[in-house]
């Protein structure tokens, strides 16, 4: 027997009401997620894991601040060619602490390809860089990755 089709259990009232509330709701889920999902066509819009303008810009702070989103996402080849390209333009314009900033994020992204024991020491150089001393962010920066890489050197898990 058909639940909605009870006429002595439900008025056609409420039955009218339902079938309205049921409509709407699968109409804005349908809008919704046509809207959410729909290609983009234009250039300014793309993925943030796709290539856009950033990645051969000259400004070395956004290619190290996009450097560091992929960084973060544990995505060190997509983030060790934007470091290096920010750690030249940053050299360039002698931009001393983005160089650094830039220089470390490229190591500490493609720290599977050399020495564990080698970059931990080249860390503890730069934390000993009057530059990096001065300079609490680019302090912390220095002393994560030293150590996500000492952790590496130690065999601990994080």
């Amino acid at each position: 027997m058909c639940l909605l089709c009870t006429t002595r259990l439900v008025s056609p009232r409420l039955r009218l009401l339902a079938f309205f509330a049921l409509g709407t709701l699968l109409f804005f889920a349908y809008r919704s997620h046509f809207r959410l999902w729909r290609p983009r066509v234009d250039d300014r819009s793309s993925s943030i894991n796709g290539g856009s303008s950033t990645d051969t810009g000259s400004d070395p702070r956004a290619l190290i601040a996009r450097a560091d989103h992929f960084y973060w996402l544990n995505n060190g080849p997509r983030a060790a060619p934007l470091y290096a390209r920010a750690e030249q333009l940053s050299s360039a314009r002698g931009d001393t602490r983005n160089a650094i900033h830039a220089k470390v994020g490229h190591l500490r992204s493609e720290a599977e390809t050399m020495s564990f024991v080698d970059l931990s020491g080249y860390l503890e150089q730069q934390l000993h860089n009057p530059i990096v001393e001065r300079d609490r962010a680019l302090q912390l920066w220095c002393l994560i990755a030293k150590g996500y890489t000492t952790s590496r050197v130690t065999g601990s898990t994080m």
